[in-house]
């Protein structure tokens, strides 16, 4: 019996029209206030989840810009450090925009990257270079002013050569003495930000901005309008960035009168705010729709409560008809329950479903039969349910008026949905609990794009490791567990050996599927309970967690390795890399997740250092060993400005003659102190460090120098030779700094021999024999050093347009007693007459390793039985007093004429 049909007989008790008429009223009236009341609780409800929903999808927005934006700062710091290195090495001879044509600075960060002198001007540019000074630019006062190694980003400026917008990120130059020698600027095109934020879904009147806490913005984005250096000081945000670092808020904007909700995040690291605001305009717009149909039916159904009363009290006597419209009324509310477009239940206190709509058995997959048959903890997620009991009893005891809980539900078919239940309580006319209404909306597809969201900002977009982030946050997870339950866990650092050769030659898609391939091989060989994540560029962790022992991690270690054997298919191609793997364990070595990772890094440098394609534990020795040569690199550097290198001279004989036939520079550090390095202390350091290619340069200019001054002083000039080093033998440019060498000191090309070693030319050896070609043009002379320790090409040694080979010393210092030393000897001098090339001996100590060389017709040696290397001063006496070697009787030569 319904509520209208239980109330006719109390109307049939009042005898008086008047007794009808009020209590007609009176019940029409509170119908009304009670209706009204629900619709505005509802609609009410309704506002507060849209709102929360917008905030939250602005919170989610702000958390993917700032890791978008953050990653896109730390390279531009990155690159900016780069230059910065680069300018202290190179000094104006650095080629910028070749950086960028080789992708060592990603070019489509930046409108210009420019490097300016003490006083403002311009004198590297990765554009055309103009004639511009920046003296008076903001950046440039601020590294003149202060002494600071971080990078500074500026406001937006719009630039005087260009024309165009940009945000200028620099970072400050020190001259050796550590004062201001002047800035690196990086102009990053603001546009770059916006194109990455306009791919968002923020509504036509969104904003998102790049705001500085200098209270500048750096990149706006309001509706369709994009602009750059507006002035925030002002602003709300900055009044709520100062209580904390991540928030939300309600404002009007000062610049377009939009009001919004705003969410913003503050970058680690860096002074910068994003944040992003949705139009509460565009955000209420569907609701106040929905708010004007459902107020619209209200009034449409109070007009006809009220027309109803007014029908009843006119026709009372009418009963039937009375009882008609009410039983219309009563079919029109089912219709209503039934086809609203959420699910709405009444169940009793024992949680039995007592009635249900259309839409809640189609969300749980239930007939409304099988509904009824059962009660809430039977659609609810068995880890979920009595969650909601202590709200339930407040309800009941009337703290709370209703609540609302976020539940996992279980459909008939047994998957699982996410729901959100608002629940309040119907009482009798006494007050005691009749029964509950709950409104149970699907929030599946909302959870899914927060899961999606969160996904972005904690895996690498390339490979679906664990970024950086989320991997240290496991690696501090497992450092916890290991403490507490007294395990062992493990660090493995490993880098891809030949990664940037794949990606400077197949192009850097090919780069990117073989770090795909290269992790899913890493997965394959750890445990399910390791975690592999991927710390940038080719460089991956992993997390070996629970180890029984510490020798242990040697085990997936030789997996990788072993995985990595096989060739990686890339677009048809095979391509062939290797893996060296730095291992650390805690304990011992450390209990810190940043003093981990860097001693495994330590210990992969060690690897690599090993030849690569193995692996190494870190030990104190390590870290011990590369702080020292940091520190003799940093000095070498040093030593490059302060001109501590120098050269000292070894001549060589003739084996026929016994005369002087040249000598051969050889390079040695003088420190301030007058104490000389040793070469195997710190030419390694030159080759790692990249510094090989400007001592080269100058070893060239100082051997050029002292021929130079041995002519003016009237000594007979005697050919030198100069090593030229891989890396600078490699360089596009080596023929033109030769010639620029020879021109600046007026040295006659004949009087220049350069030795190249026999690994380095056969590197490649098309590429070699274009590069000699070139050097020979010039008139200098060419000789394959340490020649029999390599894997030379008969057919390539035949093309190489060179004069002379050297017998490396391995070779000659065990003569004439080793028989093998003495017929490699051999066939070298055999092979380079044959090719009718100059063959010369290094390292002869004794009379009995000269006779054996001068008998098999080798022409000629060098080493400590005729001269040690001499400093400049000594060569020079020794050179003047021509001095020759001491050769018992002639020997039988073999020998045929030379070129």
């Amino acid at each position: 019996m319904t509520i209208f049909a239980a109330a006719l007989p109390v109307w049939r008790s009042l005898l008086t029209p008047l007794g009808v008429s009020t209590a007609i009223g009176a019940f029409s009236l509170a119908l009304l206030v009670a209706m009204w009341g629900a619709v505005i609780v509802q609609t009410n409800s309704e506002r507060d989840e849209t709102v929360f929903s917008a905030i939250q999808q602005n919170s989610n927005l702000a958390m993917a810009f700032e890791e978008h934006t953050y990653r896109t700062i730390k390279g531009i710091d990155a690159a900016t450090l780069f230059v910065v290195h680069e300018y202290a090495r190179l000094g104006t001879k650095m080629d910028l925009s070749r950086y960028i044509a080789d992708g060592l600075i990603d070019g489509r960060l930046f409108t210009n990257v420019t490097v300016a002198d003490s006083n403002g001007n311009l004198l590297l540019s990765s554009q055309a270079l103009r004639s511009v000074n920046v003296a008076d630019r903001e950046h440039f006062q601020v590294h003149r002013d202060q002494e600071s190694r971080s990078m500074f980003i500026g406001r937006p400026l719009l630039s005087r050569t260009y024309g165009r917008w940009s945000i200028p990120m620099s970072r400050r130059i020190n001259k050796p003495d550590g004062s201001f020698g002047g800035v690196v600027s990086a102009l990053v095109d603001p546009a770059y930000f916006m194109h990455f934020y306009q791919k968002t879904a923020i509504g036509k009147d969104g904003l998102v901005d790049l705001v500085g806490l200098d209270g500048t913005s750096r990149a706006r984005y309001a509706g369709p309008v994009s602009s750059f250096g507006n002035d925030m000081s002002r602003s709300t945000l900055l009044k709520e960035q100062t209580k904390k670092t991540i928030g939300s808020f309600v404002s009007v904007g000062g610049l377009d009168g939009v009001r919004r909700y705003m969410s913003f995040r503050t970058l680690p690291d860096y002074p910068l705010v994003v944040m992003v605001g949705a139009s509460q305009r565009e955000v209420l717009a569907d609701y106040y729709r929905k708010r004007k149909h459902a107020y619209a039916l209200t009034l449409l159904v109070s007009g006809v409560i009220v027309s109803f009363s007014a029908l009843l009290i006119a026709a009372f006597g009418r009963q039937k008809r009375a009882i008609d419209a009410l039983a219309s009324s009563e079919t029109q509310f089912r219709a209503t329950f039934n086809q609203a477009a959420i699910g709405i239940a009444h169940t009793g206190p024992d949680g039995r479903f007592l009635k249900v709509n259309q839409k809640l058995c189609d969300m749980f997959g239930y007939t409304r039969e099988e509904l009824l048959s059962l009660r809430i903890p039977d659609i609810t997620h068995p880890d979920d349910r009595g969650t909601g009991t202590p709200l339930q009893a407040r309800l009941i005891a009337g703290e709370i008026e209703t609540f609302s809980v976020e539940r996992r539900g279980l459909r008939k078919d047994g998957s699982v949905i996410w729901t959100n239940r608002t629940v309040s309580l119907v009482r009798d006319a006494r007050g005691a609990p009749l029964y509950f209404i709950r409104v149970i909306d699907d929030i599946t597809q909302r959870n899914q794009l927060q899961q999606d969201l969160q996904h972005l900002a904690d895996r690498d977009s390339l490979t679906q490791l664990p970024n950086r982030r989320l991997f240290y946050d496991r690696l501090e997870h497992a450092l916890e567990q290991a403490k507490r339950r007294d395990w062992i866990i493990g660090v493995m650092y490993i880098d891809v050996d030949r990664f940037k050769l794949v990606n400077d030659t197949l192009g850097h898609s090919a780069g990117d599927q073989l770090l795909q391939q290269a992790a899913a091989r890493l997965a394959e060989c750890v445990r399910a309970e390791d975690s592999v994540g991927r710390l940038g560029g080719d460089e991956f962790a992993v997390i070996l967690s629970e180890l029984a022992h510490a020798e242990d991690a040697r085990l997936p270690a030789r997996r990788i390795i072993d995985a990595f054997a096989a060739p990686f298919r890339i677009d048809g191609n095979e391509v062939f890399v290797t893996a060296s793997i730095g291992l650390t364990t805690c304990p011992p070595d450390s209990r810190d997740a940043d003093a981990l990772i860097g001693h495994a890094d330590a210990a992969m440098y060690d690897a690599k250092k090993a030849g690569k394609n193995n692996y190494r534990f870190y030990t104190v020795a390590t870290n011990e060993r590369q702080a020292t040569e940091l520190l003799i690199e940093k000095d070498l550097r040093t030593a490059l400005l302060q001109n501590e290198f120098v050269l000292h001279y070894q001549p060589k004989a003739n084996l026929k003659t016994g005369e002087i036939t040249g000598v051969e520079a050889l390079m040695r550090w003088q420190r301030a102190d007058g104490r000389l390095v040793p070469p195997m202390q710190f030419i390694p350091l030159l080759e790692e460090s990249g510094l090989i290619a400007a001592v080269g340069e100058w070893a060239l200019g100082a051997a050029c120098a002292q021929i130079r001054w041995w002519q003016e002083h009237g000594l007979t000039a005697v050919p030198v030779a100069v090593n030229l080093s891989a890396k600078q033998f490699q360089q596009q440019d080596i023929a033109e700094i030769i010639k620029r060498a020879l021109t600046e000191h007026k040295v006659a090309p004949a009087l220049l021999e350069l030795e190249i070693t026999e690994t380095a030319a056969m590197h490649n050896a098309e590429t070699t024999t274009n590069t000699l070609r070139k050097l020979k043009a010039l008139g200098v002379r060419i000789a394959i050093d340490d020649f029999g320790t390599g894997h030379s090409s008969l057919g390539y040694l035949k093309r190489f347009p060179i004069d002379a080979l050297k017998i490396d010393r391995s070779f000659v210092t065990e003569l004439p007693d080793d028989q093998e030393d003495a017929s490699i000897a051999q066939a070298i001098i055999t092979l380079s007459h044959a090719l009718r090339l100059k063959v010369i001996a290094e390292g002869v100590e004794n009379k009995a390793q000269l006779d054996f060389l001068a008998t098999h017709g080798c022409d000629e040696m060098q080493g400590y039985y005729f001269s040690r290397p001499l400093p400049a001063d000594q060569c020079t006496q020794f050179l003047r007093e021509a001095r020759t070697l001491s050769l018992r009787s002639p020997p039988v030569s073999q020998t045929v004429a030379l070129r």
